[in-house]
């Protein structure tokens, strides 16, 4: 039977679930000690605030599957298999039943995926589509018979805490009250014991190449969908604006949650690094982190993140993809007006090694007195140079890397 039957609703036991533990300290509302530095921006403003969706400093991977229990279970089984594979007669179809991927449904099997809160799977060599929200659902893993699904949300954990568990691939943990899964096997990591504080965790199986570029992500949202993890890009990198007092060209790319409440929301690091400056920082970005990555070829780069609550990350510590080094600031907590954005762009060493020298910061916006032609991702440069600023990066040519198209470049 499809997917989208529901005959039968499994109800569990609602018992609440540890404490989160993700290892850092908590980002309540407050600064940490001003320690100067240079730079800042208002940022365009991204209009409609809104919450951010399903990931979690229990797990580095981002996840498209953060689903809650309590199923609506549809009934699947019977002869043989769904996918161009079958199972034995009589047996259960289902991710386990089906073997390779039908020739008429690309890569998908019957297990499927979600993308958001659209379920896709393959059935009998046609590829199904349910967008699981319009039944007031939510797409998410069910079991290794059915794979994913439209699930019931319901609050609750059962017996499951924040240190998770591994079925296979598939990683579950407890946030909040709320079962999270995903499978690690959709980003190529496995499913492992990582430490005390995190649990079990998606984890690369192997390290980066030394001789190929170091796999990037993006910094929040379920991090791995272009142009900026499902946020959208309010200011692209160059973009010129004039709002006194914040005019010149862009340097970064500004982005938000597009569903509304950017604040508050993770932030995640776009790649292993060492977090060389953690901290707040006298200008509109209050505190910013800045994070050095090698390449693995000779060449380094560092990501800069700006309007940031005290960061959750050190100097001097190393991180890794996808981990969470803090949360975007409300602007409304200290300007009483809703423009919360994350501030982020890629930078070549140099301009990295200038920041530190300035307390980590880099300048918002260049001396550019007009319209630079930079409007939107179509038309945003790959790299730019700064046109001069306050921070002296325009000594740097092409110091500025559009973080969007360095990331799909770079992309694991």
């Amino acid at each position: 039977m499809p997917r989208t039957r529901y005959d039968l609703v499994l109800s569990l036991a609602l018992v609440g679930c540890a404490q989160e533990v993700d290892g850092f300290a908590d980002n309540s509302p407050s600064e940490s000690p001003e320690t100067g530095g240079a730079g800042g921006e208002a940022g365009a403003s991204p209009g409609t605030a809104g919450g951010m969706g399903g990931t979690t400093s229990a797990a580095s991977d981002g996840g498209e599957t953060d689903a809650q229990d309590s199923i609506d279970a549809p009934e699947k089984g019977g002869a043989g298999g769904n996918d161009a594979g079958s199972a034995a007669a009589g047996g259960t179809g289902g991710a386990t039943g089906g073997g390779g991927p039908s020739t008429n449904c690309g890569a998908v099997t019957y297990a499927g995926k979600c993308k958001s809160e659209v379920l896709t799977w393959c059935e009998n060599g046609t590829l199904h589509k349910v967008n699981c929200k319009d039944k007031g659902k939510v797409c998410g893993y069910q079991d290794a018979n059915v794979g994913y699904n439209c699930l019931v949300e319901l609050g609750g954990c059962g017996a499951l805490d924040a240190l998770g568990k591994c079925s296979g691939s598939v990683l579950s943990w407890c946030e909040n009250g709320v079962k999270k899964v995903v499978d690690c096997a959709d980003t190529g990591r496995t499913c492992e014991w990582e430490n005390s504080s995190i649990g079990y965790n998606c984890v690369s199986s192997a390290p980066p190449s030394s001789g190929g570029s170091l796999g990037f992500g993006y910094p929040v949202g379920d991090k791995s969908t272009y142009p900026a993890g499902g946020w959208q890009v309010s200011q692209v990198l160059g973009n010129y604006l004039y709002q006194p007092p914040f005019v010149g060209g862009h340097l970064a790319e500004d982005i938000f949650e597009p569903n509304g409440n950017s604040a508050n929301a993770p932030v995640y690091s776009v790649a292993d690094g060492v977090v060389v400056y953690a901290g707040s920082n006298t200008s509109s970005y209050k505190n910013v982190v800045l994070i050095k990555h090698d390449l693995g070829n000779g060449k380094k780069v560092c990501s800069f993140y700006g309007h940031l609550w005290p960061p959750a990350v050190k100097t001097g510590q190393a991180v890794k993809r996808g981990q969470k080094i803090a949360e975007v600031m409300d602007w409304v907590y200290f300007y009483g007006w809703e423009n919360s954005h994350l501030h982020y762009v890629i930078v070549s060493e140099n301009v990295c090694n200038q920041a530190l020298a300035g307390s980590g910061g880099l300048c918002g916006y260049d001396s550019s007195s007009g319209p630079t032609g930079y409007t939107n991702l179509s038309n945003e440069p790959a790299s730019y140079t700064s046109a001069g600023d306050p921070c002296g990066s325009q000594i740097y040519k092409n110091g500025y890397l559009s973080p969007a198209q360095f990331v799909q470049a770079h992309h694991y």
